[in-house]
């Protein structure tokens, strides 16, 4: 059997007084250097290199394969960093499904964008149909307000064409005529009024329909329609010249009387004194 312990006490490490000493295994430094010089001799062996980067190919190549992908040029590849960084992410993380992962992730950003980006032209879109909104309302309050009071006077203007009027003089005819020639003066303004008016509802609902904006009824501020107005004042134009009919016969009428009150005084001058002095 083989003294293994005493073998090794035989043999001594480090360097000897003898060079190539006792034991003829030589020191341990001049065996690290050797060793050196074989890993020096590999690294500048090109054979060597090409079998080490297919090998280290390979090995990146199982782990992307399990992310979807693979490298053919270790220099090329890796030079943007992206492989890098899935490889990475494949090794440290654990996580062979990342491509997908960051589709999805991509997806949901883009989503989120897409959502962003309707929402502000949502938000413009309400901001700019509540503008015209108030528009239309403030349209819809100046319509009340002016239609109002033009209401009350065709409403009065129409009774008093329909007046019955009782007369004994010419100078009451004429003066009844007189009122009714001041009356139809205002009328041309009356009509620009009811323009106005009218116009006032046209561009309210111009606002509504060129925005696709559905009113929800009628005025809410008056029930005094556009018909309303245009039928009353149609009613006052045709009740106007029934009235120069009216007054125009009726001063006849009085022209008439006058005339016949005229006579019957100049009679009633003759034959009174001669009735005057029958009776004495």
């Amino acid at each position: 059997m083989v003294d293994y312990h005493a073998a090794s006490q035989s043999y001594q490490y480090g360097p000897s007084s003898a060079g190539n000493g006792a034991g003829g295994g030589g020191s341990m430094g001049d065996y690290m250097a050797q060793e050196d010089d074989w890993d020096r001799d590999l690294l500048l062996d090109p054979a060597w290199e090409k079998q080490q980067r297919k090998t280290f190919t390979a090995w990146c190549n199982s782990h992307l394969r399990k992310a979807g992908t693979q490298i053919e040029n270790i220099d090329e590849d890796f030079r943007d960093g992206l492989k890098l960084m899935l490889l990475l992410e494949v090794i440290e993380l654990d996580y062979y499904d990342s491509h997908n992962v960051n589709t999805r992730c991509q997806k949901i950003c883009d989503q989120w964008d897409a959502l962003g980006s309707l929402t502000h032209s949502r938000r413009e879109a309400l901001e700019k149909t509540e503008k015209q909104l108030e528009a239309i309302d403030q349209l819809h309050l100046e319509y009340a307000k002016r239609a109002a009071p033009f209401n009350n006077w065709m409403e009065s203007a129409m009774e008093d064409l329909q007046d019955m009027f009782i007369v004994h003089t010419i100078e009451e005819i004429e003066g009844l005529i007189s009122a009714h020639d001041q009356f139809k003066s205002t009328l041309p303004d009356a009509d620009r009024e009811r323009e106005a008016i009218l116009a006032i509802h046209k561009e309210a609902q111009r606002i509504a329909e060129s925005n696709h904006i559905k009113l929800s009824g009628s005025n809410p501020y008056t029930t005094v329609t556009p018909q309303i107005i245009n039928s009353k004042w149609e009613k006052v134009q045709q009740l106007v010249p029934k009235r120069d009919h009216a007054l125009l016969e009726e001063q006849s009428k009085q022209q008439s009387n006058e005339h016949l009150r005229r006579q019957f005084a100049s009679q009633a001058n003759v034959v009174g004194p001669w009735i005057q002095t029958k009776m004495e």
